[in-house]
């Protein structure tokens, strides 16, 4: 009898704890997304291997893809979700990216307390070279 009323707030423990590490797994490739955009866009040698879109390292578009493509096939980001400040970009200053994304929790009930899902935000800054 106790067995079976423990049994569902154990299950709904285990799921939380599963979910939460999900969250921060995620979280911790945004950030390095956000590294890998903010490298691309310090490194002027980046426009060498860069993607087909690049006029130069530079390049929004490069910053872009460089985000994207050190991000899980899941996770997907619109050009909005991903912040490049400042927009020039001039030897010696920190340029920083930023990507935002809505992570959409395991367990049924969280809607009620995340309708839109819990935003995960990754950064990552250095400096130009």
């Amino acid at each position: 009898m106790e067995f079976a009323l423990t049994l569902p707030v154990i299950i709904l423990l285990v799921v939380g704890v599963l979910d939460f590490a999900r969250a921060y797994k995620y979280g911790l490739q945004l950030n390095d997304a956000a590294f890998q955009g903010a490298r691309t866009a310090s490194d002027p040698a980046a426009a060498d291997t860069g993607p087909p879109c690049l006029v130069s390292s530079l390049h929004p578009c490069a910053i872009r893809s460089a985000v994207r493509s050190d991000l899980p096939s899941d996770v997907v980001v619109a050009d909005s979700d991903i912040t490049i400040s400042p927009s020039g970009r001039v030897t010696g200053n920190t340029v920083t990216v930023t990507v935002s994304w809505q992570y959409t929790p395991l367990l049924p009930f969280s809607s009620v307390f995340f309708p839109t899902g819990v935003p995960l935000v990754g950064t990552g800054a250095m400096v130009t070279r």
